[in-house]
């Protein structure tokens, strides 16, 4: 058996009545604190008499909840009670506000792609519906409105005329597009050799815009500053057309059913139309920071040249 130090049975006895006097004056401080007071035990083990056990007594210990008592725990496990229930009713509120917000989105989402045609950018664009009011004062001062000018053309330029989209499509995805690989068009091998892609709303874009172009007359302005402008007249009639008939398909497709109200108007006989409709719309600001982020280098051509030996349709689809 391996060898201890032996104590002395005096300091082993003097160690334990120094922590019993340590725990007996703690105990005494929380019991003042609770309006009553404790009862010292004697440091001999001789019990006190009747008189002097009296004299020690608290005048109010008759009402003092005494520590142990049945009432104290019961005090104790109500406290633990409230306390743990307000914990689960904030835990509970909170799981129910983040089911509120993960359910929401996942709503919007579901609808984005319910209501829109197979495109791999759906999981890449913000999907975010945003309830607005179209703004159709028929005098408001928009950017995109105006004598044509270089900073109308601007504007216009800025949310319809992007570089090639810098992403990669993969086969399957292109076929799912609808479309045939073996004829598509791609980008030169120094700038990842993809597919050529354009997002869908920069052509719609293109043709409001030419529309609104061809709406002022000015073709000398713009025979020096567009070169749409500067094609033959019949070549130019043609992509007219086009866009109208672009922007025909799309109002159909979407076939909006919100109500145009109208109102009576001072010194006017018939009513005005309030084109300031609510309308729900894709985040636009979102998808056009994508766009620009996602373009090819501006060293990259705005459209690829074919190269030699390309698999090619015999006419435009």
């Amino acid at each position: 058996m391996a060898s201890g130090t032996a104590y002395p049975s005096s300091q082993i006895r003097s160690v334990l009545d120094s922590v019993g006097s340590s725990i007996r004056n703690a105990y005494a401080r929380i019991s003042n604190n609770n309006n009553y007071k404790v009862v010292q035990a004697a440091d001999s083990d001789e019990e006190l008499g009747d008189e002097e056990s009296k004299s020690h007594e608290c005048p109010h210990c008759d009402n003092a909840v005494k520590p142990g008592s049945p009432k104290r725990r019961r005090e104790r496990v109500d406290a633990w009670l409230t306390w743990g229930g307000w914990a689960n009713s904030i835990f509970l509120a909170f799981v129910l506000v983040w089911l509120v917000w993960y359910h929401g989105n996942r709503l919007e989402s579901q609808c984005i792609h319910k209501t829109s045609a197979y495109s791999p950018l759906l999981g890449e664009v913000p999907n975010i519906l945003i309830e607005s009011r179209r703004n159709g004062s028929i005098r408001w001062s928009s950017p995109y409105r105006g004598e044509p000018s270089y900073e109308v053309d601007k504007a216009w330029e800025e949310i319809s005329i992007f570089r090639p989209l810098d992403y990669q499509l993969t086969i399957e995805e292109y076929l799912e597009v609808g479309m045939s690989p073996e004829t598509a068009a791609r980008n030169a091998p120094e700038f990842g050799g993809g597919f050529f892609l354009q997002p869908e709303f920069s052509h719609q874009l293109h043709c409001v815009n030419l529309l609104r172009k061809a709406s002022h007359f000015k073709y000398g302005y713009y025979k020096t500053h567009d070169p749409d402008f500067r094609d033959k007249e019949e070549t130019f009639k043609i992509h007219l057309d086009h866009c109208v008939e672009m922007l025909r398909q799309f109002v159909m497709c979407r076939a909006e059913v919100g109500l145009v109200t109208a109102h009576w108007i001072e010194q006017r006989a018939r009513p005005w139309p309030d084109f300031n409709t609510k309308q729900i719309c894709r985040d636009f600001d979102g998808v056009l920071k994508w766009t620009r982020e996602h373009q090819l280098p501006e060293s990259a051509p705005m459209m690829p040249l074919k190269p030699e030996g390309a698999k090619a349709l015999s006419s435009p689809p």
